[in-house]
């Protein structure tokens, strides 16, 4: 058994790099079976785009029209949805997306504005140093968050019905 093990030792530091190609190639080869046979449905971006805009009409689109997309998406089987966007203040047909988002509970962005020169971390300019619209959500306890993240110095965050 010991000269089983040395023998595998010594072909390992001679042939290396070749065995570690053979092992990515035959790898490579297994995945690309696999998806040649299914569609890949784990992760799916929908983005708001130019022939989006001329078909539904201008940004921001109305609540109802996004709980409409909220409610699509779940019948289609969508299991989390992410939204990257942030509703701050209230709207006469909030009635429609608050029902979607209490029925499906997609995630609501939020955006903090960290540093002292009016800029989120993004580089969006805020009105003032310190913007406060909406109501934060899934916030973490301070003492938990570890070096080097800083305490915000203002917020947009969703209109308080949606938080």
């Amino acid at each position: 058994m010991a000269l089983g093990l040395l023998a595998t030792a010594l072909l390992a530091l001679n042939t290396g790099t070749a065995i570690e190609s053979v092992q990515a190639r035959t790898g490579d080869a297994i995945w690309r079976a696999g998806a040649l046979h299914i569609d890949e449905r784990r992760l799916i971006i929908i983005d708001i785009d130019e022939k989006s805009l001329q078909h539904i009409g201008p940004w921001p689109w109305p609540r109802a029209t996004m709980a409409r997309l909220i409610n699509q998406l779940a019948a289609q089987g969508v299991r989390q949805q992410i939204l990257d966007i942030v509703f701050t203040d209230p709207r006469p047909d909030d009635a429609a997306l608050l029902a979607a988002v209490r029925t499906h509970r997609p995630v609501l962005a939020q955006v903090f504005a960290i540093g002292g020169n009016g800029y989120s971390s993004t580089n969006t300019p805020f009105a003032g140093n310190h913007p406060l619209a909406g109501q934060t959500a899934g916030a973490l306890p301070w003492p938990s968050c570890p070096a080097p993240f800083v305490q915000a110095e203002g917020y947009l965050a969703n209109e308080t019905s949606l938080a």
